[in-house]
């Protein structure tokens, strides 16, 4: 009697369908075979089979892994088909935080980052009226807005197939504060006159700069000679309104106040150093400043008798003002002529 060896063909995987996800989770995998029965492995030799069938859901994984899957048929197995099950990263955004804008003025562009450079960023608007368009892909490009308002934008991230949680952040818009400022019912002054206040500008509350300003007072010397520029500036929200207005500060040589009320005898004018001031009412005048041509003390003189000398032959050649102080006040143009 003939004895008979029965040879079975090996069995084969024929295809395989590999699984992909956002974020960590499973990943479901499948694969075709010629015959038998599928296995599924995490090894590509040995070890104990994960599972069995056409189809195969991985444990929960965070990174990219293979799995290997294999057939049996009749005693015979194939060997074993590598299949990829990968983990696409979620993307994110970085919420920017609240944006504030002043009306009319241009805005920064709005940079949405995350953690992929490969990520777009989609986004919706709640308020198209104040001029940034209701929806995009990418960052919001600088704009000039035309209206205030509020507008809440929702951004959402996308990288491959896969969609990141999105972030809400709010734009305000907010009007340019209206300043008013005004020097116009200021007289102008000398420029030896003492420091003064500011008037008021409107609202409340803002900085006042330009030649001679300090805080909220004005100092003629220390502006000089001329017409100066005072601005008023506001800052509300963010956003800042100005308004500006001009202030002349005179030399005042040659003028004298209520001179009939004071008759002093300044000689010699022109003089070449020293100068005699008789005639004086020491009791209301107690001192003499000398004040340059530029508006600048140049000496202070005390005054305790009808008649002083001064000596000037110190100083150069030029025109003076002597401005006498005390309960009355005048002044009288000097040349000192060497």
């Amino acid at each position: 009697q003939a004895n008979y060896i029965t040879v079975n063909p090996m069995p084969s995987i024929t295809g395989t369908t590999p699984g992909n996800r956002c974020g960590a989770g499973t990943v479901s995998l499948s694969a075709i075979a010629s015959t038998g029965t599928i296995s599924w492995f995490s090894v590509a030799t040995g070890g104990t089979a994960l599972g069995t069938g056409a189809s195969f859901t991985t444990p929960s994984i965070s990174t990219n892994t293979t799995y290997y899957v294999g057939v049996t048929s009749n005693g015979c197995t194939s060997a074993r088909t590598a299949v990829l099950a990968t983990v696409n990263t979620n993307p994110t955004v970085t919420n920017p935080g609240t944006q504030n804008i002043c009306l009319g003025n241009s805005s920064n562009a709005i940079n949405f980052t995350g953690n992929s450079a490969n990520s777009t960023y989609s986004w919706t608007n709640s308020n198209s009226a104040i001029g940034i368009g209701s929806s995009g892909n990418g960052n919001i490009g600088s704009f000039t807005p035309t209206t205030t308002g509020t507008a809440t934008i929702t951004v959402t991230p996308t990288l491959a197939s896969c969609t990141g949680n999105a972030v809400t952040f709010t734009i305000n818009v907010n009007p340019v504060p209206a300043v008013s400022f005004s020097l116009s019912n200021v007289t102008p002054p000398c420029v030896y006159d003492p420091s003064f206040a500011l008037p008021a500008g409107t609202p409340s509350g803002g900085t006042f700069i330009g030649p001679g300003v300090s805080g909220a007072n004005f100092n003629p010397a220390s502006a000089g000679l001329g017409t100066h520029t005072i601005t008023y500036t506001v800052t509300q929200n963010g956003c800042t309104g100005a308004s500006t207005s001009t202030i002349t500060v005179d030399a005042c040589a040659g003028i004298e106040e209520n001179t009939s009320l004071h008759s002093v005898n300044i000689y010699p004018n022109p003089t070449s150093g020293i100068l005699t001031i008789d005639n004086i009412d020491f009791i209301n005048i107690t001192s003499v400043s000398l004040i340059d041509n530029a508006g600048r003390l140049v000496r202070l003189f005390t005054i305790n008798s009808e008649a002083v000398t001064l000596d000037l032959t110190s100083f150069p050649s030029g025109i003076y003002t002597l401005k006498f102080d005390g309960t009355n006040q005048f002044s009288k143009r000097i040349e000192l002529k060497k």
